[in-house]
C-alpha cells in the first residue's frame, strides 16, 4: 500500500501495487494522520502503481488540501496512471516531476 519516511524536513509516501476504492479505503485513516504531521514538503511516489480508481484520485485532493500545492510533489507517475489524473483534471492542481 503505501510507506511513509521522514528525512531531512521531507516527508516520502511510496505508494505500491493497486491504488483501487479498497486499499484507498483501508489506508485512508493513517495516510491522514500522516499528512497533518507532516511539517515540510510531501513527496508521493507513484513508481510502484499501476492503477488508480476515483477514491484514490480524492485522498490526493485532501492532501492537497492539508499541505497545500506548493508542499505536495508527484513522482515516478507511470503514464498511464498521469493520464487518469489529466483526464479528471486534476494535474491542474497537482504538482507533477
Amino acid at each position: 500500500m503505501f510507506e511513509w519516511s521522514e528525512e531531512d524536513g521531507k516527508s516520502t509516501c511510496v505508494f505500491t501495487g493497486r491504488m483501487d476504492s479498497a486499499a484507498s479505503m483501508e489506508m485512508e485513516a493513517d495516510l491522514r494522520a500522516k499528512i497533518q504531521g507532516a511539517e515540510g514538503a510531501v513527496v508521493f511516489d507513484l513508481g510502484g502503481v499501476n492503477y488508480v480508481a476515483s477514491a484514490f484520485l480524492r485522498l490526493c485532493v485532501m492532501a492537497v488540501k492539508a499541505v497545500g500545492s506548493d508542499r505536495l510533489t508527484f513522482v515516478n507517475v507511470q503514464p498511464m496512471v498521469k493520464k487518469v489524473f489529466m483526464v479528471s483534471g486534476l494535474n491542474k492542481i497537482l504538482n507533477f516531476q
